[in-house]
Formats: structure tokens, sequence, C-alpha cells
């Protein structure tokens, strides 16, 4: 995340606020497409590693909806073991 709060900076603010109306909306869209592919890539990461733990164990419900359950059940109940209420 360092890149992104450098290429935030004022400098930069500044730069793209001098540059004509094109160039802003090219750079805007760049930045959006940079964002698409990050968010893709960490929706993969996580589908790889919820199918990773799905082989691990066979027999029980494969829906999305069914894995994240018990991820959640499982985070749940690791908090409810370390902070007593």
């Amino acid at each position: 995340m360092s890149g992104d709060s450098e290429a935030c900076g004022p400098d930069t603010l500044q730069a793209e606020a001098s540059q004509p109306l094109d160039s802003q909306s090219e750079t805007a869209r760049s930045r959006q497409e940079q964002e698409e592919k990050l968010i893709l890539a960490a929706w993969r990461a996580v589908q790889q590693s919820l199918s990773e733990k799905d082989l691990a164990a066979p027999g029980l419900p494969q829906s999305f909806l069914a894995q994240q359950r018990r991820s959640t059940q499982a985070r749940r109940a690791r908090s409810a073991r370390t902070e007593p209420r």
C-alpha cells in the first residue's frame, strides 16, 4: 500500500490538476483498471484458498455460501475461545 500513498501525494495531485482533461480521465481510467485487477486477484486468491480447504474436508457442502458460513463459524469459535465473555 505504500505505492498508493506515494502516488497520491500532493505533488502528484498538483501535477494531475495541471494536466488536460483527456489526460486526467485517462489517468483515472488507468487507476480504475489497476484497482479492478487487484480486486480480481484477491478474489481468485480467496477462491483458491477455499477450494484447497474443501479438498482437505470431503463430504462437507461445496457451495460458496456454505464455505463462507463455515469460515465465519470457525472464526467465531476461535475468538470465543481466546476472549471469554
